[in-house]
């Protein structure tokens, strides 16, 4: 490892400001440091934890990951400052990104197939859950989660 670590250490540069360690290598679609390690490509900050802090462990049973995800308390997916990096569940992650307010809402997030004003009628919608489905052309399910706040959830403080 000690061949690898001097490798990766050739690959960030720390801003003074933050305290993280950017990484200035290949990067992925999302944003994320990528370093080629044992003939693959993985996950640069997920590399820095295991060379700074150790092994990462498998998951809980009851993941739908096989091991534990590295988490930034940064928010910054250039960041491989072992400092700045936690683990968590894929459950735990998400939780810190929505605790966070860092994931899309409405008509950001890529998946949407409603638009926010669309969506505020379908909360106020009267009929059956399955009759307002049909109507806009989506899931019942959909529907279920508009009226009972799990989906959408922001344009409720604005209704």
């Amino acid at each position: 490892m000690i061949a690898h670590k001097e490798r990766f250490e050739e690959k960030y540069c720390p801003e003074p400001n933050t305290g993280c360690w950017l990484w200035t290598a290949c990067v992925d679609s999302h944003g994320y440091g990528m370093f080629w390690l044992n003939g693959k490509l993985v996950l640069s900050h997920r590399v820095a934890y295991e060379l700074y802090k150790g092994p990462i462990p498998d998951a809980p049973e009851c993941s739908l990951h096989d091991t534990m995800s590295v988490c930034h308390t940064c928010d910054n997916p250039l960041c491989v400052n072992p400092a700045h990096l936690f683990l968590g569940t894929h459950q735990d992650n998400m939780k810190d990104m929505y605790d966070k307010d860092k994931q899309p809402k409405g008509e950001e997030h890529g998946n949407a197939k409603l638009t926010e004003a669309e969506a505020l009628e379908i909360y106020h919608a009267e009929g059956t859950q399955t009759e307002i489905a049909k109507e806009y052309g989506v899931a019942q399910t959909t529907i279920g989660r508009i009226k009972n706040k799990q989906q959408w959830g922001h344009i409720h403080d604005e209704a």
